[in-house]
C-alpha cells in the first residue's frame, strides 16, 4: 500500500509562485474486498453472521420457504454479508429496480395484447427472471427502487416466492428496514415475508468502525496513518455510509491537491459534510 506523496518535502523557492490548479484525478475503479476473511465480526452484527453461517438449516417460514431478512443502515455490512451467502450456495440474485422493471414490461406488453392490467405481473413473467439451475435467491435495495409503489412488482415477488417454495431452495434479504414495517398492498406477499426470520444489523462500535475504515483505505490501496484514524472515529458520524464517503473523498482530494492523508485533510471534509448536511 502507498501514501501520497508530500510536496512540502522537496524545498521551496525563495519567491511566492502561482497556485497551480488541481489535477483532475483519473476516476479509476477500484475492487473493495469482499472475503470473509475481510468482513469483521462485533456485536452489531454478531447474530447476522450466526444466521448466515447456520444456513442451509434455516427455519421455514412464510409458506414453507427458508429465509432470511437481514435489515440494518446503509453500510452496514449486508450486502458483504450477503454476499459471502451468495457465493457459498452459489445462488442468484435480484434487486428492487429488477423486479420493477420487469413488471413495468409486462404491463406494457400486456397492454399491447389488449390484456387487463392487473392481470400482469404472473408466474411465468417471475420465473423468466430466475436462473433455472439455482433455487437460492438474494433480494437487496427494495427500499428505494419504486417496488413499494408498484403492484405488478409485487406479484411478481410473490410468484417468486412459490417457485422458490416448489423448488425447495432459500431466500435471503438484505434491506434497510424489516419486511414487517414494509408498506405492501398485496396481503399474501405480506404474510409470506413477515413471516421469515428477521435479524438486525446495529451501528457501528467504535472497534468495527475503525476496523472498517482501515479496509477501506486498504481496498485502494492506500495507508491510513494511526492518528488519523483515531480523529477520523472520534469525529465522523456513526455510519459506514459516511466512512465510504469520507474515503472516497480523501483519495480524491489528496491526489486532485497533491496532499497526504492528515488530519487537516479531513477536517476539511468533515467541515464540508456538516455544511452540507445544514444547507436546507
Amino acid at each position: 500500500m502507498t501514501d501520497r506523496p508530500d510536496p512540502s518535502a522537496s524545498q521551496k523557492a525563495p519567491f511566492s509562485e502561482p497556485q497551480r490548479p488541481e489535477q483532475i484525478p483519473l476516476a479509476l475503479p477500484h475492487q473493495p474486498a469482499l472475503s470473509r476473511e475481510d468482513f469483521f465480526v462485533a456485536p452489531s452484527n454478531q447474530d447476522a453472521v450466526t444466521w448466515i453461517d447456520a444456513w442451509p438449516q434455516w427455519p421455514d417460514g412464510g409458506g414453507r420457504l427458508a429465509g432470511l431478512a437481514l435489515y440494518g443502515p446503509v453500510g452496514c455490512g449486508k450486502s458483504h454479508l450477503a454476499q459471502l451467502w451468495l457465493q457459498h450456495c452459489h445462488g442468484q440474485k435480484l434487486t428492487g429496480k429488477d423486479l420493477v422493471h420487469a413488471a413495468w414490461k409486462q404491463k406494457g406488453q400486456a397492454s399491447l395484447q389488449g390484456s387487463q392490467s392487473e392481470n400482469w405481473g404472473h408466474g411465468k413473467d417471475a420465473a423468466a427472471l430466475l436462473d433455472q439451475g439455482s433455487p437460492h435467491l438474494l433480494l437487496e435495495d427494495l427500499d428505494h427502487s419504486g417496488f413499494f409503489e408498484t403492484a405488478g412488482a409485487q406479484r411478481l415477488l410473490f410468484h417468486i416466492h412459490h417457485y422458490l417454495v416448489e423448488r425447495q431452495g432459500s431466500l435471503l434479504i438484505a434491506s434497510e428496514t424489516a419486511p414487517a414495517r414494509w408498506p405492501l398492498s398485496l396481503p399474501d406477499l405480506a404474510s409470506r415475508l413477515r413471516a421469515l426470520a428477521s435479524v438486525a444489523m446495529g451501528p457501528p462500535e467504535d472497534s468495527l468502525l475503525e476496523a472498517v475504515l482501515v479496509k477501506l483505505f486498504a481496498d485502494r490501496q492506500l495507508r491510513l496513518p494511526v492518528e488519523l484514524l483515531h480523529y477520523l472515529s472520534r469525529h465522523m458520524d456513526r455510519s459506514f455510509q459516511a466512512a465510504r464517503h469520507i474515503v472516497s473523498e480523501m483519495d480524491r482530494r489528496s491526489m486532485a491537491q497533491s496532499r497526504r492523508l492528515t488530519i487537516p485533510l479531513a477536517r476539511e471534509i468533515l467541515s464540508d459534510m456538516q455544511e452540507k448536511a445544514e444547507d436546507p
